[in-house]
């Protein structure tokens, strides 16, 4: 027995539309909390910023002064703190919860934080009027050597994906209909199956979608030409009347 045409998955077809991205809601929860708030409670805790003699008349001061090594020590604190993110974004996306492309997202905003928060150490040394532009300059520099980063890694954890899907896939179209597999092999059988609904499941919804997007297009595009149509009889008949 052989699985039909239209029950195969065509996974050229399926990916030339981008829609295996992190929903936007988990997304901002995600950066928000777990990688923008601990940068934040960062720098306001041992940023050198606080302290520095262009502060002396505000009356808050942090530990930064308090620390030993305080550059050395500053630095190891914000660099685990992006290894730390990653992390709990690589479990997210493990649990299920983030796609490939939250790495970029997560990348680039930590090494922006980095950026901002370490380079207080030198950067009012340099005049005043240079301060931000150098610091905005630095920040996109950083932010950008993230993107580059999280690219990398959204690229290969989906080609990775993209592999194992494809090979789960060939495994359930010759092992389906087959008896007397081991038991490993009925595990594997049933995660192939699963994700082959699922697959089935979301390429049908998406095209229905895409239906109803072009009959809506189509009635939208008929009733502007009619309204044209109307309008250019109407002056038509304007102008018939005035002779």
């Amino acid at each position: 027995m052989k699985i039909d045409s239209d029950k195969r998955i065509d996974f050229e077809k399926l990916r030339k539309f981008d829609h295996e991205r992190t929903n936007i809601f988990i997304s901002i929860l995600f950066e928000t909390f777990f990688v923008i708030i601990p940068f934040l409670v960062i720098w306001i805790c041992i940023g050198p910023f606080w302290n520095l003699s262009v502060n002396e008349a505000s009356r808050f001061k942090n530990y930064y002064d308090n620390l030993p090594a305080r550059e050395v020590i500053l630095i190891f604190i914000t660099f685990l703190t992006i290894l730390f993110v990653v992390l709990l974004n690589f479990i997210s996306y493990y649990l299920k919860l983030q796609k490939e492309d939250s790495f970029t997202f997560t990348l680039a905003i930590s090494l922006m934080f980095f950026s901002f928060i370490v380079n207080d150490i030198w950067i009012f040394k340099v005049s005043m009027s240079f301060i931000w532009p150098v610091r905005l300059a630095l920040m996109f520099i950083f932010a950008f050597f993230g993107i580059l980063i999280g690219v990398f890694i959204t690229t290969f954890l989906r080609n990775r994906r993209f592999l194992i899907e494809e090979e789960d896939e060939k495994f359930f179209i010759e092992n389906y209909n087959k008896k007397n597999l081991t038991q490993q092999e009925l595990k594997r059988l049933e995660k192939a199956n699963k994700f082959h609904n699922d697959i089935i499941e979301k390429n049908n919804r998406y095209e229905l979608m895409i239906m109803q997007f072009d009959n809506k297009y189509e009635t939208f595009v008929s009733n502007k030409k009619l309204k044209k149509m109307n309008e250019k009889e109407k002056k038509l008949r304007n102008k018939k009347n005035k002779k």
